[in-house]
């Protein structure tokens, strides 16, 4: 599947509100009685139990923000970057990967702090664990 595809269908998904440093909040959405959507290599984009930072995804922003440092939140020039990472059957981030930013330095921090995040809440379906891929904007 193309990555425009999967991040259009992630997006889409998803509950966005503001992207200015927001990050979406995936716990609210519950799929169920639905075919579940994944990507090329088998890894869900949706389940019936969506992963959820253990101290809720609300503070995924924080942990990012208190991670990135001041020279990034102060900028004069504004950037945004599409982040995409697998929460594994463990609750482990996997495969940080940069789907859309224009902005190296800033991608390359932000995937340095996301690789370092705690463990996740595991995404289920039907009462299963399974990996899921998850896309979030950054702007700074």
């Amino acid at each position: 599947m193309d990555f425009k595809i999967v991040i259009i269908i992630t997006i889409y998904l998803l509950v966005v509100e503001k992207l200015s440093g927001q990050i979406i909040d995936t716990t609210s959405v519950v799929y169920s009685n639905i075919d579940h959507v994944f990507d090329s290599e088998g890894i869900y984009l949706t389940a019936d139990k969506m992963p959820e930072f253990n101290e809720g995804n609300e503070e995924v922003y924080s942990f990012v923000q208190e991670n990135m440092g001041r020279t990034y939140l102060n900028r004069e020039e504004k950037s945004r970057s599409f982040i995409s990472f697998i929460i594994d059957k463990n609750g482990c981030v996997k495969d940080v990967q940069v789907v859309k930013g224009k902005d190296e330095r800033l991608n390359r921090s932000i995937v340095r702090v996301v690789e370092r995040m705690p463990s996740w809440k595991p995404g289920e379906i039907a009462g299963e664990k399974v990996e899921v891929r998850l896309t979030f904007p950054f702007k700074y």
